[in-house]
């Protein structure tokens, strides 16, 4: 979660680095510095011991970060927040035994340099180059990119594109537009878990995003056991039906290892649906596919109700997979939640009406 500072903030207290000699320094293994203002002298010892450093909306600039990291060869975990004069986080001295980096919110970096071989990544910002030293030793990366870049895009083309080791990727982004689908797919094959957290977004009342491009994921990480997907959808709702022509389906390859699957802010989108089947009849292996159509990843905490989703949307999003996804499941593995009791038929136009005898669950 980012973190939130108080629009107005007091005059920041001036850290006393000169307390800090050769012994004092010596004993710290732990620094957490918030509302701060750090200025480094030029006979800065450092902290030899410390393996844990944490900044929060502290008043830093490039030159004393470099300085501050060189000078902490022990390092473990950095933790940079809300550090709003920062351009560039470099650290061009090796930090061997570095291995979670968490960056958030500082909105001025324009680059992250670091020679070190993380196991842990979590960034939160603008799409920005990532270097580090090493990227082979990189498992767990989570990423919430603030910019207009679609999350097929920044796997295909972003930092990620690299990590042909990565185990477990989170990553949440905007959709404005549709993604630019690759010719050649990139294999990620020891990708385990993924994670895609997607603010869908209209233009002039129409929606130009497609989650049947999703599709691709099951390509690019065949050894995939776990996959969720959670959707924030600010665009005209529209459920599918007959009238909207036939669902779209994609060649099939049998995906050997996909088990769990769980979508949210499943509304009853005609590409929702088409994304749904596709990876139900695409997994060989599935044991779960919990579908709900209440939205996840909103502000406010889980299974919040904005304005803007009424129940209805809910309803419909619930009456759909039940019809359309549940439907087509022959091996009684799909779970529709968001909606409890309620009764429908099928006319021959392809609507489903129902009558709902309770309210949804939230």
């Amino acid at each position: 979660m980012p973190y939130e500072l108080p629009a107005h903030r007091p005059q920041p207290y001036s850290f006393p680095c000169h307390m800090f000699g050769v012994s004092e320094g010596s004993y710290l293994r732990c620094l957490h510095l918030s509302s701060v203002s750090l200025k480094l002298p030029v006979d800065f010892n450092g902290f030899p011991n410390l393996k844990k450093l944490i900044m929060v909306d502290v008043n830093i600039r490039n030159e004393h970060v470099e300085y501050l990291l060189s000078k902490c060869n022990l390092l473990e975990f950095i933790e940079i927040a809300c550090c709003r004069m920062l351009t560039t986080l470099r650290a061009l001295r090796p930090l061997n035994r570095l291995k979670h980096l968490k960056v958030q919110d500082c909105i001025l970096v324009k680059q992250i340099e670091m020679k070190c071989g993380l196991t842990i990544l979590e960034y939160s910002g603008l799409m920005v180059p990532l270097k580090f030293a090493s990227i082979s030793t990189l498992r767990n990366v989570c990423i919430d990119l603030t910019s207009d870049t679609t999350a097929l895009d920044y796997i295909t083309k972003g930092f990620p594109s690299t990590l042909q080791h990565l185990e477990a990727l989170n990553l949440r982004c905007n959709e404005h537009k549709r993604a630019i689908s690759p010719v050649r797919p990139l294999k990620f094959i020891y990708l385990r878990h993924l994670r895609l957290e997607l603010n869908i977004f209209g233009v002039n009342e129409h929606k130009k995003t497609d989650a049947l491009d999703y599709a691709y994921l099951l390509d690019c990480a065949p050894s995939l056991e776990k996959l969720e997907l959670h959707m924030w959808m600010q665009c005209p709702h529209e459920i599918y039906h007959a009238g909207h022509g036939e669902l779209r389906s994609l060649p099939l390859h049998q995906h050997t290892h996909l088990k769990s699957v769980y979508i949210t802010g499943f509304f009853g989108h005609k590409d929702q649906v088409e994304l749904a089947l596709h990876i139900l009849r695409s997994s060989t292996v599935l044991k779960e596919m919990k579908i709900d159509s209440r939205v996840k990843i909103i502000p406010g905490g889980p299974y919040t109700s904005p304005a803007i989703y009424r129940t209805r949307h809910y309803l419909d999003g619930y009456m759909v997979a039940t019809v359309f996804v549940q439907g087509a499941d022959r091996n009684n593995v799909v779970e529709v939640t968001g909606a409890i009791q309620y009764s429908f038929v099928i006319i021959d136009d392809g609507h489903a009406r129902f009558c709902l005898i309770s309210e949804p669950e939230f």
